[in-house]
Parts: structure tokens; C-alpha cells; sequence
């Protein structure tokens, strides 16, 4: 059992806590930075910010701080999560609360209720916690409360958020910001997430540009360094650089691992040791191997249960084998969709092109799973975490479900 310590190990792998140091989100940081600081200023910003990536990446984090930025410029902040906004109902009352809308109902004199854009969850809730107003009323609300104040209004795990929802928020979105008021609205999900949000007729006609359109990826090996580095440095404890190269390779610039090779390798430390040896990352190997196949089997029983072992085995050796010179393995798009075209097709799948609705589907879940993600520019596709495609393709092959590689490609 290990020693009690009067040092708080920095590192927090998995629950959204805002690291020690947020190390390669500099783009993403200075986007938001500037949105805030506009909003913060009384100005109306442009568009809204989607922030997508697969799940470990620090979406939560980048929110956290982004509310704490804005805070700090006295801009009101709301945050919540999908699962809290499941009706009209709930994302009234936490964007206005209870005594807000009530008020709104004696300024506009009207008989509220279920109007036009108002869910039939409605008239399910509780009168007492249901704002009584309509869509229209909420808007005209909402764009008074926060010419007064600006907002921050901040959702997490926006993929899941029902249609109606999705509808009713983007839609008051752009319409507070047309009546002037300084409204910003992040919202950040998996890498699907514009999809969903797509399928929920939320348009996207404002167009969200560089600054909007927020997709932070795998940290290049400087960044995954210092993430553990620095957090270390501040502490006082210098750690060896073949310690420090041993943790960057084995996390692949994965932030989760990253953050969860720090933890462990931290319990290895000597209360009052000054240093970080490779010996002592070493020894952490074990626990660490052990909580990310504990990882592992939970985006393995998604793939399992999705009945899409074989598709995705065969994503990870066709990528795998487009790696050069030690960049980073990718897959064209093209090559992606044949990919699994092929994949399908082995298994009696009708799949006749590429571009056909199976492969289309399957592409859709390794996007939503963070499987792999496409680039920003989509012409590529790139691993959400490269050993767990080498786990996944070697536990294909290990039960006899990946076909043996041929000698030559066709």
C-alpha cells in the first residue's frame, strides 16, 4: 500500500478535472480565448463552437477552462450536459431558470403554454419546475437577460442531445445573436457530432470557420512531454529523459494515457524524491497495462456488440499498413470506404460501392466510437488511438476473425 504523501499527485487520467497543465491546445485555447473575450466585451460572436473528438482527447477539460475563462471577464456561465437537457423544459430553465421565465411571462402579457416549439415532454413535467412559456417568449427572455449580461452557454456530449432540443437551442441561438445580444454557445460531443446535430436539422448556414470548428486530436510528442514534464517540474521532481521518452512513445500522444502514465509512474515516487527514473516507470508498466485493457474492453464490447469486429480489425491493418517513414499511419478517403467495402463484403454484406448506405453506416460508428476520425480537411483518415487499433486487430487475429494477410495487395 503506498505511503501517505504530503504532495497531491497532479495527475488526473478520466474525470474532466483541468489537468496541472493543459499542454498542445494552444489553437483550441486561443480560439476560445477570442470568442470570450468578444462576448466578454458586449460583442455578438459570429457563430457558434463545436468542439469534436474521441472520448480522452480533454473535450471536458477545454470546457472547464473555457468557463473559467469566462468567468474571470464576468461573463455568466451555464454548463451542462445532454443528459440534462432532455426536453424544452430543462434547457429553459438552464438557460433562464424558473423565476426568470415567470417574470418573462408578466413583462409579454401573454397566455403561455405548449406553443409552437415546445416538446411534448412539456406536458409530462411537473407545472411547478416547467417554465411556463413558449419558444417565442424563452428567445425574447433569454436575448433581454443577456443584453444586460452576456452568456456563456456550454453543453457537454452534445451528440447525445434529442432533436427537438438540438433544434430549439441552435435555432434561439441565432436569433439572440441577431437581436444583438452577446450570446456564445460551445457545444462538444464525440467526432459525429455535427452529424447528429445534422440529423436534428440544425443548420449550420453561419458557417463556423476555423475558430468554430474545433477538433482537438492526438498531442505531437513535445506536447505529450511536457504534459507530464511540467506537472513534475512544478513539484519539484526532474524526470529522466529516457523515463520521459518510455511514457511518450508507450501513450502514442493519447492525453488519457498520457495522464494516466503520470499517475501511476507519480506512486512509484519516494515521499520527498526529487527524480523520475526509467526504472520507476518500469515498474508502473504493469498497472497501467492493466487499466487500459480494462479501457480496451469497454470500446471492444461496442465493437462486438455493433457485430463490426471484422470491419474494424480490417480498418486497423489497412491503416497500419500505410504508415512511412514513422509518420503517422492514415488512410485516404477513398482507400477508408474500400476498406470496408471489402471488410463487408467478406462477410456477405451487400455492398456494391464504396459510397453505398452499409459502408456509409459503418463509417458513421468508427467515427462516433473515435475508432478513427477523419482530418480536417476529410480527405484523410487518422487512428483516435493508435494501440487500440493494434489491439483490436491483433485480437481479430488472435480468433481467427481477421482472414490471413495476403502477400500482396490488390
Amino acid at each position: 500500500m503506498p505511503k501517505a504523501r504530503k504532495r497531491r499527485n497532479p495527475f488526473t487520467p478520466g474525470d474532466g478535472a483541468l489537468p496541472p497543465y493543459l499542454a498542445g491546445r494552444e489553437k483550441e485555447q486561443a480560439a476560445l480565448l477570442r470568442m470570450v473575450q468578444d462576448v466578454a466585451s458586449g460583442y455578438v460572436p459570429p457563430h457558434n463552437v463545436l468542439i469534436s473528438a474521441p472520448r480522452g482527447n480533454g473535450k471536458t477539460v477545454l470546457l472547464h477552462w473555457t468557463a473559467n475563462q469566462a468567468r474571470e471577464r464576468g461573463v455568466n456561465v451555464v454548463m451542462a450536459s445532454a443528459s440534462e437537457l432532455r426536453s424544452a423544459a430543462a434547457l429553459m430553465r438552464a438557460t433562464l431558470g424558473n423565476t426568470a421565465a415567470e417574470s418573462a411571462q408578466v413583462r409579454t402579457g401573454r397566455t403561455l403554454g405548449a406553443k409552437a416549439g415546445l416538446t411534448a415532454n412539456l406536458a409530462h413535467e411537473s407545472t411547478m419546475a416547467t417554465p411556463p412559456m413558449g419558444a417565442y417568449e424563452w428567445r425574447l427572455a433569454l436575448t433581454e437577460a443577456y443584453r444586460q449580461k452576456p452568456l456563456l452557454l456550454i453543453v457537454d456530449e452534445g451528440h447525445l442531445l434529442p432533436a427537438e432540443v438540438a433544434n430549439l437551442l441552435f435555432n434561439a441561438s441565432q436569433s439572440i445573436r441577431g437581436e444583438g445580444a452577446p450570446l456564445l454557445l460551445v457545444v462538444a460531443g464525440t467526432p459525429d457530432l455535427e452529424d447528429a446535430l445534422a440529423k436534428a436539422d440544425v443548420s449550420f448556414g453561419d458557417r463556423l470557420g476555423a475558430d468554430g470548428d474545433l477538433r482537438p486530436g492526438l498531442l505531437d510528442c513535445a506536447a505529450a512531454g511536457t504534459a507530464v514534464s511540467v506537472p513534475l517540474r512544478e513539484q519539484g521532481i526532474a524526470v529522466d529523459k529516457d523515463a520521459l521518452d518510455a511514457i511518450v512513445e508507450n501513450a502514442q500522444g493519447y492525453p488519457y494515457f498520457l495522464q494516466l502514465w503520470g499517475q501511476v509512474a507519480y506512486e512509484q515516487l519516494a515521499e520527498g524524491s526529487e527524480r523520475m527514473t526509467l526504472a520507476q516507470v518500469q515498474q508502473a508498466f504493469p498497472t497501467v497495462q492493466e487499466t487500459r485493457l480494462q479501457y480496451y474492453g469497454q470500446r471492444l464490447r461496442e465493437i462486438q456488440q455493433a457485430d463490426m469486429m471484422d470491419i474494424c480489425a480490417r480498418f486497423a491493418r489497412d491503416m497500419a499498413q500505410s504508415e512511412q517513414s514513422g509518420d503517422l499511419a492514415q488512410l485516404k478517403d477513398w482507400d477508408a470506404m474500400r476498406s470496408i467495402q471489402a471488410a463487408l463484403q467478406a462477410k456477405g454484406v451487400q455492398a456494391d460501392t464504396p459510397g453505398c448506405a452499409a459502408v456509409q453506416d459503418a463509417m458513421r460508428r468508427i467515427k462516433h466510437w473515435g475508432f478513427a476520425v477523419p482530418s480536417t480537411d476529410l480527405a484523410h483518415w487518422l487512428p483516435g488511438i493508435p494501440s487500440l487499433m493494434a489491439h483490436v486487430q491483433q485480437r481479430a487475429e488472435d480468433a481467427g476473425i481477421l482472414p490471413p494477410q495476403p502477400s500482396a495487395r490488390g
